[in-house]
């Protein structure tokens, strides 16, 4: 632990401190689209958080994120939309949601059932309703969800936690930032099918400082585990490009001057590879107080 205005700050919440601000604190992009009102990588870490904050309180009665803790207290029910926000967000797809994430989901489900007046109530809804309830509210004996449905031989999978492929990060970093470093160049930007050429000669540069062998002299064969094929990366970038291009301008925008002047080119850029947006040419949080 550290101590932060002579108290003691938890791991937990110093990952808190960095990854709320850059998961949820609106831009002025935001408003674009959807998949920049949450910043799913860093939203992630974030969740994580809370939800173990939270089960500590449930379990144990304190939990020593007091940091976490303090901020869920200041305006709650805002916090409440933000938490169920991002379950929903991972639980769209299957493979990046976490248990405690369908739990808020279904708790969604249940507070829209019970909301329906009872003499529009269908038999199933009620079924829905006294399972869920069972599950979610008075679960003291710590019932499965599959023993609170009456189901049997239902295998659980774990699910992965969601995350960006650092080739992918790589990629949208060499699109929009290419020139960062040498503003006055006039050197044209790569494009997707230049940026996947590099990763692939990165990839088998570092298989052969691997195994012995020089790449520039090279000529054997590579595995076919180095070799990212035109189609397989085409759909991580399309897969996780919004995901990482938030993230990489939210962690550009927590170092000083907090904000970023986008060029015209930068912002060609993202037209042509992200869904046609048109970008500001400036990009800061909303309020410009936040780092103060």
């Amino acid at each position: 632990m550290t101590k932060n205005e002579g108290r003691l700050v938890t791991p937990d919440d110093a990952d808190w401190i960095d990854s709320i601000g850059k998961a949820s604190i609106p831009t002025t992009y935001s408003h674009l689209d959807n998949r920049f009102r949450v910043n799913h990588f860093s939203g992630r870490r974030a969740k994580d958080i809370m939800d173990r904050t939270l089960d500590q309180m449930r379990r144990l009665g304190t939990s020593p994120n007091k940091l976490v803790l303090e901020t869920l207290g200041h305006k709650p029910e805002v916090w409440q939309q933000i938490m169920e926000d991002m379950s929903v967000v991972f639980c769209n797809d299957e493979r990046t949601h976490t248990p405690d994430d369908m739990k808020v989901v279904l708790g969604i489900v249940l507070r829209e059932l019970n909301e329906i007046p009872n003499d529009k109530k269908r038999d199933y809804h009620r079924i829905m309703i006294r399972c869920l309830t069972k599950y979610l509210v008075n679960n003291t004996q710590g019932l499965s969800l599959d023993q609170c449905f009456g189901m049997t031989n239902v295998r659980s999978k774990e699910v992965s936690p969601h995350a960006v492929p650092p080739t992918i990060f790589n990629a949208v970093n060499q699109l929009v930032f290419y020139n960062e470093d040498y503003p006055t160049e006039d050197e044209p930007y790569p494009t997707l099918v230049e940026v996947h050429k590099g990763v692939n000669e990165e990839r088998q540069e570092q298989w052969c400082e691997e195994n012995g062998h020089d790449w520039f002299e090279y000529k054997g064969k590579y595995p076919k585990s180095v070799i990212i094929s035109k189609s397989a990366f085409d759909r991580q970038f399309n897969k996780y490009k919004f995901v990482a291009l938030n993230e990489i301008l939210r962690e550009k925008l927590t170092h000083k001057p907090h904000k970023i002047i986008l060029s015209e080119k930068q912002r060609k850029q993202i037209h042509k590879y992200w869904d046609k947006i048109d970008f500001p040419e400036v990009v800061e949080y909303l309020d410009k107080d936040i780092f103060k």
